[in-house]
């Protein structure tokens, strides 16, 4: 019937929010270029607690209009039984202070948000002051932090378009921070709390003073994690919770998709392919996606390094983690290997060895028994041992080296 489909259509429209939010949700938490042409990231932690202000106000609206709806009294129970739903997660926040802190350390938001959605809950308000605070007197403020780093890049422009209405309402709840406003009369008396609770602080305290450094320019800003990395030296401590509490991701959803990405990636012709080689690729894989890097080919060149003394390298065991810089230094460098073993110097030209040492990179990812790399066995096998060195502790056990006259029928990597 005609009323069925207007039930439906109806209870559509609702679920679209949910649907935006969720969405909003999902991201990775990553500043980059959208398809609309607007800069932004989605899965951010500030952005649960403001979901969920979202959908309470979105059900309140429906629950207010419901008259004019069909079957108004079913639906009201219904959207009573999602706000009691929503209200029971909601009350939840409490139990980690870091969906707080994460809207109180958004220079765009800070407690002015809370200040303006909670206008008549002074106590959640307090309450959410009390866990963000301790939090940072009990994990942050005790740390030593070094003063010697580097700038960082400049926080990313303001996108001036909505995807959904979502969208909007995230933009709208950090255009008026009450902060920057004449301050009421609530304002005002948390203020003066405060100055009370705060008055045993040393001067100069970090998480104070930046409560205090209210600049209009702050609530432009999109990208706090940029905010608080460029600040890190006048608030090390303070920067290392926020960058801490701003990179925690509210859903396990892009967790999820990388597992799936490396399960593509380990195939069963993969299947021996090493955990560092999977966490690389996957790491240079989230470069290129983020759009830090726009090509992956100059990460294969040769890396160029400085000569050094060659009796530096003689009698000595290498250790696990300078294989791959002393591996530059003998293939670029036009060196001869040396390698040392029971007081006997085997040498081999840089050309020999640069092609052994890719066959046997290509042979470790097969399951093949024999390898033939086309020079004589036992120059094979001294490759092998500097080349089996370099990759301990991981190092595979020694395949059947073959000359290149003998290799017959047998499966080989040639």
């Amino acid at each position: 019937e005609e009323k069925d489909w207007a039930i439906i259509s109806l209870f559509n429209e609702v679920l679209q929010h949910f649907e935006h939010v969720l969405i909003t949700l999902e991201g990775d938490g990553q500043q980059r270029k959208r398809k609309e042409g607007y800069i932004g990231a989605y899965g951010c932690p500030w952005d649960t607690l403001l979901g969920y202000e979202y959908l309470l106000g979105k059900m309140e609206v429906y629950k207010a209009a419901a008259h004019r709806y069909p079957d108004p009294e079913h639906f009201k129970v219904n959207i009573n039984l999602c706000w009691k739903k929503l209200d029971k997660y909601y009350s939840r926040l409490d139990e980690t202070p870091v969906y707080y802190a994460a809207i109180a350390l958004h220079p765009a938001y800070r407690w002015g948000y809370f200040e303006d959605v909670w206008a008549d809950r002074l106590d959640w308000i307090q309450t959410a002051k009390s866990l963000v605070e301790e939090l940072y007197r009990s994990h942050y403020e005790p740390r030593i932090i070094s003063r010697d780093r580097e700038r960082g890049e400049p926080v990313t422009k303001k996108r001036r378009i909505y995807r959904n209405p979502f969208d909007e309402y995230r933009e709208e709840s950090r255009q008026a921070p009450t902060l920057l406003q004449p301050p009421s009369s609530m304002t005002t008396l948390l203020q003066a709390e405060d100055a009370a609770s705060s008055s045993t602080n040393a001067v100069g305290d970090e998480y104070s003073d930046w409560f205090r450094d209210v600049h209009k320019s702050d609530q432009n800003i999109l990208d706090p994690i940029s905010y608080w990395y460029e600040r890190r030296e006048e608030y090390p401590r303070l920067s290392q919770m926020a960058l801490d509490v701003l990179s925690v991701l509210p859903m396990s959803a892009d967790v999820e998709r990388l597992f799936s990405t490396c399960g593509r990636m380990v195939r069963d012709d993969r299947a021996r392919l090493d955990a560092s080689t999977i966490g690389m690729t996957q790491t240079v894989r989230s470069w290129h996606c983020g759009g830090y890097i726009k090509s992956t080919e100059k990460l294969l060149e040769d890396v160029k390094v400085p000569g050094t003394d060659l009796s530096t390298f003689l009698g000595s065991y290498i250790k696990h983690g300078e294989d791959m810089e002393l591996a530059y230094r003998i293939l670029n460098d036009g060196w001869k290997t040396v390698y040392q073993s029971n007081a006997v110097v085997h040498t081999m030209a840089p050309e020999t060895l640069k092609k052994a040492f890719f066959m046997f990179s290509r042979w470790e990812r097969t399951m093949y028994t024999f390898l033939c790399l086309g020079y004589p066995a036992l120059t094979a096998r001294k490759a092998w041992k500097l080349w089996s060195t370099f990759r301990r502790p991981h190092s595979p056990s020694l395949p059947d080296i073959l000359d290149k006259e003998k290799q017959d029928a047998e499966t080989l990597i040639t």
